[in-house]
């Protein structure tokens, strides 16, 4: 909400050199991909920018099936736990076996929102780097109370259904000031290696557009406007003025293009001058994408909207729940197209 600072845990998976900021969802390039326009852009093909994958610093990451986790990362499951994470910093840990659970403490402030999420092992396709060797995790009893109670509605199963995803997140908004406990386990029978581990990251988010009439997100026909999804759910809006009869088109772009870091964009839906969604704006594949093997598996978004009326409508920019980074939102004339 406008006016409320917010905050993401995030989780990666272990040994990369601690970094005082963490990136806005930063994808590993893909083997050979190749960006797929929709038909009637003027660009045909475009690769995405290379992003480096941070090196291991102290000790060396454990390869599949050898065993070997530093003592130090087995964390105890209760608020005895020596794990520990701060506002704008990282902790490892790691999990001995199925089931295991490690704890971290973190000092949250009462009526401000966070969002906790974690990064594990990438499958080398391109969502995210690898930084550690927990292949599927989640986050299980997300949030505990300072005696150590899991607080209810904080429990978080991760998408161990998609082995693409290595991140996931939810938010919480404590009532009060004090110490609270991430509990981070793996996936079950999902995890790809036993023992493995993983990094628990925590960043700032700060929400760069509300997602209603009172947003300051403003966007021109034949221009463009930038911004950022910040966490999972993230909504943005922007107001732009239609005339009536004219059709209009609006693509939202990310990763796929180059023109953001946004893996999945979707175009959540354009509203009346009242908030109200106009029913059949939404999409989230047409704007074309990244192939691998022929297989279209990340997208842009595209809309064609005829306007009913003179006025401002409001566009609703977003992903699609898999991940966050930044986006560039479009708007022309389709007449002039």
């Amino acid at each position: 909400e406008a006016g409320r600072n917010d905050y993401a845990l995030r989780a990666k998976a272990a040994d990369p050199a601690p970094s005082p900021e963490p990136p806005v969802s930063q994808p590993q390039q893909p083997q050979a991909p190749v960006a797929q326009q929709p038909e009637g852009d003027r660009s045909t093909q475009n690769t995405p920018e290379s992003v480096s994958t941070p090196t291991s610093v102290s000790e060396p990451k454990p390869k599949p099936g050898d065993g070997t986790i530093p003592s130090d990362h087995d964390l105890p499951a209760d608020t005895s736990t020596t794990g520990r994470v701060a506002v704008g910093g990282s902790a490892t840990g790691g999990i001995q076996y199925s089931g295991d659970h490690d704890w971290f403490a973190v000092t949250l402030e009462a009526g401000k929102s966070y969002g906790i999420s974690r990064l594990g092992a990438s499958d080398g396709l391109w969502v995210v780097p690898s930084y550690g060797t927990l292949g599927n995790t989640k986050i299980r009893g997300a949030v505990h109370d300072d005696k150590g109670a899991l607080i209810p509605g904080t429990e978080y199963h991760g998408m161990p259904w998609n082995h693409w995803l290595t991140m996931s997140e939810m938010k919480f908004t404590p009532d009060e000031d004090g110490t609270y406990y991430i509990s981070v386990s793996n996936g079950g029978r999902w995890t790809r290696v036993e023992p493995a581990t993983y990094t628990v990251f925590v960043r700032e988010i700060v929400d760069d557009f509300t997602a209603g009439t009172d947003t300051t997100g403003t966007v021109a026909v034949g221009g463009s406007a930038t911004g950022a999804i910040e966490f999972r759910t993230d909504r943005d809006w922007f107001a732009v003025t239609l005339e009536e009869g004219k059709t209009y088109r609006f693509d939202l772009k990310g990763y796929a293009t180059g023109d953001g870091t946004l893996t999945d964009p979707y175009l959540r839906g354009i509203h009346d001058a009242e908030g109200d969604l106009i029913e059949g704006t939404t999409d989230d594949d047409s704007g074309g994408g990244i192939y691998f093997d022929g297989i279209l598996i990340r997208t842009n978004a595209r809309v064609e909207y005829t306007a009913t009326e003179d006025g401002t409508y409001y566009v609703s920019a977003g992903g699609n729940e898999i991940g966050i980074g930044t986006y560039t939102l479009s708007v022309s004339e389709a007449d002039a197209m």
